[in-house]
């Protein structure tokens, strides 16, 4: 598979400090010592492409993405960086009840970026309607989430706690999601 991604990033100069830096990836600093030098606020949109595989089979799962192929260019402030590609590894299995109203999916992730690497495992459960999951990693963060799934629409709320490399501290945060399905012709 082939991603296009494009997203708008915005930066406001009068934020910062003297000696402020900025954590623009996961591990990825920008210091700026001399903030009287910078201009206004920055708008800019990014782009860049990914690619992947998923290998899916029965019981199992398996695949490979990398992540910022482009290595868009990052105009923050005057500093021109680029960003780093991302490479990820996942395997699962899914095991289903003989009356098919459950599935367990145990699955294990390793991703790296920036010399920053960190590896997952976790639990995918589905019970009719209901989904639950949660995942844990070997930098002791953790990811729950709560969710709905119907042939029409699925709704997910998720709750993860994630490091963050630049403050040497764990944050959380809260996601929505919700995915409505239309309805799709019949092929030939």
């Amino acid at each position: 598979s082939v991603k296009f991604t494009m997203g708008l990033m915005q930066l406001n100069s009068n934020k910062l400090v003297n000696n402020s830096v900025l954590e623009i990836e996961n591990g990825r600093q920008i210091a700026f010592n001399n903030v009287d030098e910078i201009g206004a606020a920055n708008n800019f949109w990014y782009k860049d492409i990914s690619t992947g595989f998923l290998l899916n089979h029965e019981k199992f799962y398996i695949g490979l993405n990398a992540s910022n192929l482009g290595k868009h260019n990052q105009d923050i402030f005057g500093e021109n960086i680029n960003s780093t590609i991302r490479f990820e590894a996942i395997a699962g299995a899914d095991y289903q009840s003989r009356n098919k109203k459950m599935t367990l999916s145990p699955f294990i992730n390793y991703n790296i970026q920036n010399n920053i690497q960190n590896a997952w495992a976790g639990l995918n459960i589905k019970y009719n309607w209901l989904m639950i999951s949660g995942a844990y990693s070997i930098d002791n963060d953790f990811s729950l989430s709560l969710g709905t799934k119907f042939k029409t629409f699925r709704v997910l709320y998720q709750y993860d706690m994630t490091t963050s490399y630049l403050m040497n501290n764990k944050f959380g945060s809260h996601t929505l999601g919700l995915r409505i399905n239309t309805k799709q012709k019949n092929r030939r």
